[in-house]
């Protein structure tokens, strides 16, 4: 699986089969790195939280996706973002057995 981190938050968070393979092949599509976890459209986000996805796009946390005109239109969060101990030792845990186990969705 490619995106296995999108498959252990997804896992983690309840979505079904559909959704998470759904997420992968946008996250294949926007040419996202393999690390990122979930993504926000820029359309149905605040202005507060455009400028906390753009710094964290600059300290390397997230990983923007623009248009043709060079605005974000979306931002896919990296596992690095998770600020949680408890949640990142869950989630590498799915993603030993996801890797483990080839691609379960």
């Amino acid at each position: 699986m490619k995106y296995p981190y999108i498959a252990a938050w997804g896992f983690d968070m309840g979505s079904l089969p559909y959704y998470i393979k759904g997420e992968s092949a946008t996250a294949e599509a926007d040419k996202a790195p393999e690390d990122v976890i979930y993504k926000r459209d820029f359309s149905s986000i605040t202005e507060v939280e455009k400028e906390e996805a753009l710094a964290a796009a600059e300290n390397g946390t997230a990983f923007l996706v623009r248009n043709g005109q060079g605005e974000p239109v979306r931002v896919w969060y990296r596992f690095g973002a998770v600020a949680l101990a408890t949640t990142k030792a869950r989630i590498e845990d799915r993603v030993t057995t996801i890797l483990n186990q080839g691609d379960t969705c």
